[in-house]
């Protein structure tokens, strides 16, 4: 369920609708997760953004955030549009004094605190993009950028030595240079076999990752008995 600060604007409340309850909190939207506690300082942009940091107000909701929660999150709705000449904020119909480089400087200020930025185009993806952080930090593990990428081959078929280094890239340790090296001197059968002496005979692979190519094999061999 997610919490909404009971001073969001009706129009803000109505959008998230039964998926929320409003309470009175310090700053916009507040999470349970598996994560533990989210919280979401929600600005719309440009105006309330900008208006926040003149006057002091983001930085006091975003040390709310940090006092009370786990994870920390400025999610900023809406489009920045800066001129083309000389990279001025275009505010409604007027250039503000704010620079498409100040803001940049802000956001990495915001971020040097800890805090993570998220975006959405409207209060409507705003509901779909808190959904979605909420999704992503009740999940138990996530292993999207350890996932590697299938087979691929500059043949018909894989080659044995193109399977092979495939296989050997998945050990600790290993790039596609060591695999290479491995893949000259061992088929997977015969590594699992192999000692970490042997092991660390292969051209740039030291004691150390040697160990833990043979703690990995040994572990999955052992795995299977």
């Amino acid at each position: 369920m997610i919490l909404l600060s009971s001073n969001e604007r009706e129009k803000v409340q109505s959008a998230f609708g039964d998926l929320s309850i409003p309470i009175q909190q310090n700053f916009d939207i507040l999470l349970h997760t598996n994560a533990g506690t989210v919280g979401i300082e929600r600005k719309a942009c440009p105006g309330d953004f900008i208006s926040s940091i003149q006057d002091g107000r983001l930085g006091r909701e975003l040390a709310a955030i940090k006092a009370e929660c786990n994870v920390w999150i400025l999610l900023l709705e809406g489009k920045m549009v800066f001129d083309a000449g000389d990279g001025r904020l275009i505010d409604g119909r007027r250039k503000s004094r704010w620079t498409q480089r100040s803001i940049r400087g802000i956001k990495r200020s915001v971020m040097n605190e800890g805090v993570y930025i998220e975006y959405s185009k409207s209060i409507l993806d705003t509901v779909r993009v808190v959904c979605d952080i909420e999704e992503y930090y009740n999940k138990r593990k996530h292993t999207s950028l350890k996932t590697r990428p299938s087979l691929k081959s500059e043949w018909i078929m894989p080659t044995n030595l193109e399977k092979n280094m495939y296989f050997f890239q998945g050990l600790p340790s290993i790039s596609a240079i060591r695999a290479k090296e491995l893949a000259k001197e061992f088929c997977p059968f015969d590594l699992c076999l192999a000692n970490p002496v042997t092991i660390q005979q292969i051209p740039g692979i030291g004691p150390k990752v040697a160990m833990k190519i043979y703690n990995f094999l040994r572990s999955r061999n052992e795995g299977n008995e």
